[in-house]
């Protein structure tokens, strides 16, 4: 029987990876061109010089690591589309094999948790595979726990060598795996400080500071950064806002999994108390003992540190931000939880659970790995069919003309919303004059002149993306300069205002606008869509 359960084990395992590569192959068919975050590492990564690539640094999102692979992939003729989409389904497929090299760390065989609950997910595939770093620190900070679980467990020079390895390549591609790799060595030396293992305890604390010591590099990274970082921090955001937007990460499609991983986060806890308790009481080996409190004791450290560091920095939030933590979260509960499935009965109760989730989850996942991550390349495309080049192409907010900058090769001139003039990547420090204007209502004076001279012409305006259109007999909000208005630093309310503004300027003097006709049927990503409207004739009034 014991034979047979093996059998079963192994073929569910097999048929659960390759069903996960599949979905990864789906979403890189599917995905289509770089929305404007995507754009925005390869603006940054591909600058002609290394000097450039350094100062503008601070305009992406991550450390080096990841950008320095994109320059690597395009300087070797892979910047395509297309080309970067398999590198992106690379990643993906590389932090599967993460997983498994996890278990084979812990020496259990089947990373099932996981494959399932982490792998079909699909925000895991879509913003994993996407052109960011995201991903590709999901498999650094996997692969950390368990280079040092192999460190706290064989203190050899090469587990050694390979853990700070492992641990800084994971700080150099997202900023918040040094508090994952900080909580992991906390997790391992729980462990040692059980055993009384002092020259472990030095090796862990070694290796972490290896890795804070590669990050000092950032200081003025930080530093300039701070100069217009303010536009994006929100004063309300509190714990409420970070579990919905977390819970939905675990769960984009709704559902029963939210409840699954609180209740694995449980139990990996209860295991941790449960390996401080006497033998007498408790029925676990010592490396089982240790391998539960190594996992809970990270856990709930790495949880604490996460959620105060997003706290911190008060960003609106979006998947993408959990990633790591959930990478993370899943790599100790597979550990932690192993030390459970040593009976038949229990194991037979996991091949009934991973194939009933299976069935719970294939399908919505694999219809929301279907989908595009921006329409803009196709509107760049037909615009270069239509437009003349005495129109105008209005891009609504300016952090989308970072797309439709890779994108557009029309004979129209073509500008955002406000008009700056760098849309190589985002650029926030270009916005703040316009915000800190002190006549709001001509701050887009120039912006106006150009619309109002291409409908005198008869010629059109095409928009691309919403602006705000107001009801007969309102006006343009108008806000006071930045940072003296009730708003403060906040950006929102401020793209809210010129998009009023320009809306109400091409309702006031247009005389017909149209909106084309979408130029795709399939999904696309809720993130960049955006409709194409043409507005032409000219009323002076």
């Amino acid at each position: 029987m014991i034979t047979n359960l093996r059998r079963i084990e192994w073929a569910l395992a097999i048929l659960v990876t390759l069903a996960l590569i599949s979905l990864h192959l789906v979403f890189v068919t599917h995905a289509g061109g770089l929305w404007r975050d995507e754009a925005n590492t390869i603006g940054v990564s591909t600058l002609p010089t290394f000097r450039e690539f350094l100062h503008w640094l601070d305009f992406d999102s991550f450390p080096i690591l990841w950008l320095l692979i994109i320059r690597a992939w395009h300087a070797v003729g892979l910047g395509s589309d297309t080309a970067l989409r398999f590198l992106g389904c690379a990643v993906g497929i590389l932090l599967i094999t993460g997983l498994w090299a996890n278990a084979r760390a812990f020496r259990f065989t089947f990373p099932f948790f996981s494959l399932v609950l982490l792998g079909f997910n699909s925000s895991v595939i879509r913003w994993g595979d996407s052109i960011r770093a995201y991903g590709f620190g999901m498999c650094m900070v996997v692969l950390c726990f368990a280079s040092t679980w192999l460190v706290v467990q064989q203190p050899t020079r090469r587990h050694a060598l390979l853990a700070a390895v492992v641990a800084v390549l994971s700080t150099q591609t997202l900023y918040y795996n040094s508090l994952l790799l900080f909580a992991i060595s906390m997790g391992g030396i729980a462990v040692c400080l059980r055993h009384r293992w002092w020259q472990r305890v030095w090796l862990l604390l070694g290796i972490g500071a290896i890795a804070a010591l590669f990050m000092l590099g950032y200081i003025p990274v930080f530093k300039h950064s701070g100069n217009w970082n303010a536009l994006f921090r929100h004063e309300g955001l509190g714990a409420r806002w970070y579990w919905n937007k977390f819970s939905q990460t675990l769960s984009p499609a709704g559902g029963i999994a939210v409840w699954i991983w609180l209740g694995s986060f449980l139990a990996v806890f209860a295991l941790g108390v449960g390996s401080l308790l006497p033998k007498t009481r408790v029925r676990m080996t010592g490396e089982q003992r240790d391998v539960a409190l190594f996992s809970s004791v990270a856990l709930l450290i790495g949880a604490v540190a996460y959620y105060l560091f997003l706290y911190r920095l008060r960003y609106i939030t979006e998947a993408w931000y959990y990633l790591a933590f959930m990478a993370f979260a899943a790599a100790a509960t597979d550990a932690s939880l192993s030390v459970m499935v040593n009976r038949p009965a229990v194991r037979v109760i996991r091949l009934t659970f991973v194939v009933t989730l299976l069935v719970m989850t294939l399908r919505p996942v694999f219809r929301d790995t279907r989908i595009r991550m921006t329409n803009v390349d196709l509107i760049a495309s037909e615009l270069g069919k239509q437009v003349d080049k005495d129109d105008f192409v209005l891009v609504g907010l300016w952090h989308d003309g970072v797309s439709f900058n890779r994108y557009y090769r029309g004979p129209a001139p073509w500008g955002t919303l406000p008009p700056i003039e760098d849309h190589r990547f985002h650029r926030p420090d270009l916005v703040v004059p316009y915000m800190t204007e002190i006549n709001q209502e001509i701050a887009l004076n120039s912006l106006y002149n150009q619309l109002g001279q291409t409908l005198k012409s008869g010629h059109r305006i095409w928009l691309v993306g919403s602006l705000v259109f107001l009801r007969a007999g309102e006006r343009p909000l108008i806000l006071a300069p930045a940072p003296s208005s009730p708003v403060g630093w906040g950006l929102g309310p401020y793209e809210r205002s010129w998009s009023t503004q320009a809306g109400y300027f091409l309702e006031l003097h247009g005389t017909h606008a149209e909106q084309v006709p979408a130029v795709t049927p399939q999904r696309v990503s809720e993130y960049e869509n955006l409709p194409l409207v043409v507005v032409s004739g000219w009323n002076g009034s």
